[in-house]
């Protein structure tokens, strides 16, 4: 903790007076649901939607991760959108356009072809479907955009991947749903239960099971889900995380509003803390010493800024005012927030990291 007050008293010095009221005010404005404040940063996010990212836009230096961070942009953007229109319904003409262009996009054997070569099969040419839980992202942002597009096109794509998915809960206990072959993950299997409640069709039972079944995979020493589990026992192959814990409260903020508020709360509690005017999430509880990966990334002495960045999306949908400001400075800071001649962006997150905050700082309360 000295070392990252030093850190911070360091950064503080370098921005001009005032910073903290300007950041604190920007956090209210999202809070508050600021019609120019969501639509600068929704007309940034929507711009880059309209080009479609590609894997081939960012350099994690893993194929598969690539292509998770390429269809995770764009189901980001039309679950962000979505939240502007829901809000703002004069601004679904404004917003369609980009994201029709993910939706198409998401449905692209090219888009999807990380997961189609680790299984090796397209799951969306393949009737019964075993596995391929990566599909739930793809499932919520077409569930999303079905319920504000009335010329959707993608029923075929949108029913398949929903019946697939449900089968497989319906079935075998949640944790045995693999994103990959042997590789399970309860923060994916989050988005999958949250792909189902934006489904229009009669899922409220395979919902029902699987929201019971997440519980299993929720730590009772520290409240927060397991990062990994094995698929044929559901024993934790990798602890509680904040990353994981805080992405699953941002997708169940709808679909299970209790079990939501019981992980933000353990993150909150047991994860955050404050220098100065600052706040963040470490990715281990305390006491448990660990790296960061691809879904922490990289910690800056122990705090995961992704952790951070969820968190927003729950803190807001319960009321949270001075954690979401905390949480937003620290993003303000770290994401080098800047004007632009359309809006507002993050210049650290590139696409996804402007996507991300877009859909987590606009989550609505339940």
């Amino acid at each position: 903790m000295r070392r990252l007050s030093f850190l911070v008293i360091a950064l503080l010095l370098l921005v001009p007076p005032g910073w903290t009221w300007h950041a604190s005010h920007r956090a209210d404005r999202m809070f508050d649901g600021d019609r120019a404040a969501w639509l600068g940063l929704a007309d940034e996010v929507a711009r880059d939607a309209l080009r479609t990212p590609t894997a081939a836009d960012f350099a994690t230096g893993s194929a598969r991760f690539d292509g998770e961070w390429a269809l995770g942009t764009c189901q980001m953007a039309i679950v962000g959108l979505g939240h502007v229109i829901d809000r703002f319904p004069e601004t679904r003409d404004r917003y369609l356009p980009a994201m029709r262009a993910c939706g198409a996009h998401l449905v692209d054997p090219a888009t999807l072809a990380f997961g189609s070569d680790a299984w090796g099969e397209r799951a969306l040419e393949a009737p019964g479907f075993r596995g391929h839980a990566y599909l739930g992202y793809v499932g919520l942002a077409l569930g999303v955009l079905r319920a504000h597009d009335p010329a959707f096109a993608h029923v075929r794509e949108h029913d398949a991947i929903a019946e697939g998915l449900a089968r497989q809960i319906a079935e075998r206990p949640l944790c045995a749903l693999q994103t990959y072959p042997g590789e399970a993950y309860p923060p994916d299997q989050a988005v999958v239960l949250a792909a189902l409640a934006h489904h229009p069709g009669p899922y409220d039972a395979v919902l029902a099971k699987g929201l019971a079944d997440f519980r299993h995979v929720v730590d009772p020493g520290t409240g927060l889900s397991f990062q990994a589990v094995r698929s044929d026992t559901g024993e934790p192959v990798d602890g509680a995380r904040g990353s994981g814990a805080m992405f699953a409260a941002l997708w169940l903020v709808d679909v299970d509003p209790a079990l939501s508020r019981a992980l933000y709360e353990a993150g909150r509690d047991g994860l955050f803390e404050t220098v100065g005017p600052l706040g963040a999430l470490r990715e281990h509880p305390r006491g448990v010493s660990g790296g960061g990966d691809i879904d922490s990334g990289p910690l800056i002495l122990g705090y995961s800024i992704s952790a951070t960045g969820f968190a927003l999306a729950p803190a807001r949908a319960f009321g949270d005012r001075a954690t979401f400001r905390a949480l937003y400075r620290s993003s303000h800071l770290f994401g080098l927030a800047h004007p632009t001649p359309r809006g507002w962006r993050y210049a650290t997150g590139f696409s996804l990291g402007n996507a991300i905050l877009l859909a987590a700082m606009t989550a609505a309360a339940p």
